[in-house]
């Protein structure tokens, strides 16, 4: 695992929600609704979606991570494969908080086990984050 400053590692996360928001055409662009579904995200149920290849970085010594990072770490194995397992997706990911990255990273990839036919923005950010943010 790289050690990346959390300030630059949230600020990149920012830089592509922003950049994802402002490439989608319309009022109602796709980030919106994003932003939107991430508020009942750990309600929907977990359904078969399609897995991202990366390779995530193996860590031996968790005991000083937070739930939080615990979550996105587990999360991150389960986006590798087809199908999220129950016990995970009963986890709440986090609450909502704008200036918490790190949850806002959890609630996308728990929205992104929940959609079989994922939009490009939403698979954009969940790829994003498995294979830069997550690793950081």
């Amino acid at each position: 695992m790289v050690c990346v400053p959390v300030n630059v590692n949230e600020l990149s996360l920012r830089h592509i929600f922003v950049h994802v928001d402002e490439t989608t055409p319309g009022p109602r662009s796709l980030t919106i609704e994003i932003r939107k579904s991430l508020a009942g995200c750990e309600k929907l149920p977990v359904v078969s979606y399609t897995p991202i290849e990366y390779t995530l970085c193996e860590v031996t010594n968790k005991k000083n991570f937070s739930s939080d990072q615990l979550y996105l770490m587990e999360i991150c194995e389960e986006i590798k494969c087809l199908h999220c397992r129950e016990s995970l997706s009963k986890i709440n990911p986090g609450k909502v908080c704008h200036s918490r990255w790190l949850t806002t990273a959890n609630r996308i990839l728990r929205l992104y086990v929940a959609h079989e036919n994922t939009s490009e923005a939403l698979l954009t950010l969940t790829t994003f984050i498995a294979k830069i943010y997550a690793p950081m």
